[in-house]
């Protein structure tokens, strides 16, 4: 660099923070130039807001819900894995009869619990509700 472009760089004036002002005993003034800046410190000794009650309310409602629901699940899964029935079958039990057997499904909150009893196939299945139920078809070229 030329001493020429050394002479044009002015120096950056940092602004203090507002932590800063409050440690200097509250001087609200820094010079920037030739003009002076009023730094509000009003609001710098408020605490942070804290949360409404409205949210912290809706906040345990979910919270409720979201374990109630996984005891449900948890439940339901548990009690299917012991080759019992699920308990909590919300939206029914569809039965489709086929040549060589039924297959049952049960519904639940998130869930299904299909049984297929044919001649061949004796089993449970515990999957998510969108998942579509097997055919004998495919059950047999597992």
């Amino acid at each position: 660099m030329d001493n020429n472009e050394n002479q044009n760089v002015q120096p950056v004036v940092q602004n203090p923070t507002p932590q800063e002002v409050l440690q200097n005993n509250g001087a609200g003034y820094t010079e920037l130039g030739q003009e002076a800046r009023h730094v509000d410190t009003s609001t710098l000794d408020e605490h942070p807001k804290k949360s409404s009650p409205v949210k912290i309310i809706i906040f345990v409602i979910f919270l409720l819900l979201f374990v109630s629901w996984a005891f449900l699940v948890y439940s339901d899964y548990g009690r299917v894995k012991s080759s019992q029935e699920p308990k909590y079958c919300v939206f029914g039990t569809n039965v489709n009869d086929t040549k060589d057997g039924t297959i049952t499904e049960c519904i639940g909150l998130g869930y299904k619990v299909i049984h297929y009893k044919t001649l061949d196939i004796k089993m449970t299945e515990f999957v998510p509700v969108w998942e579509k139920t097997k055919t004998l078809q495919e059950l047999e070229e597992k």
